[in-house]
């Protein structure tokens, strides 16, 4: 994920300035993207494993079943990630000085 999100910032730059017409492109180091994808990996793995009852946690090497499915968070997750949009949109327009998308990582 660190190579591909440094592949994507270092190609797809041209792009994004054309969809974010005045946006301020912020280069962040390699331990900065790092710490970043293992952060939002390891969040992405645990919302994962709470929700699908299908994934097997001993992958490749033996079949070990999911049991940390939980239907309630299943509910909860989809429900609390539409509830931030919001805050987080007003977030990046404070701290972006009144453009939300200011700012590209």
């Amino acid at each position: 994920m660190v190579l591909l999100t440094k592949l994507v910032e270092l190609t797809a730059r041209r792009v994004l300035f054309q969809i974010f017409s005045g946006a301020e492109w912020i280069n962040y180091s390699l331990k900065q993207t790092y710490l970043s994808a293992l952060f939002g990996a390891s969040l992405h793995l645990g919302w994962d494993l709470t929700i699908h009852d299908d994934i097997n946690i001993g992958f490749p090497f033996v079949d070990i079943r999911n049991s940390f499915t939980n239907y309630q968070a299943l509910l909860i997750i989809p429900l609390v990630s539409l509830i931030m949009i919001l805050p987080a949109y007003f977030l990046g327009k404070r701290l972006n000085r009144g453009s939300p998308f200011k700012k590209i990582p």
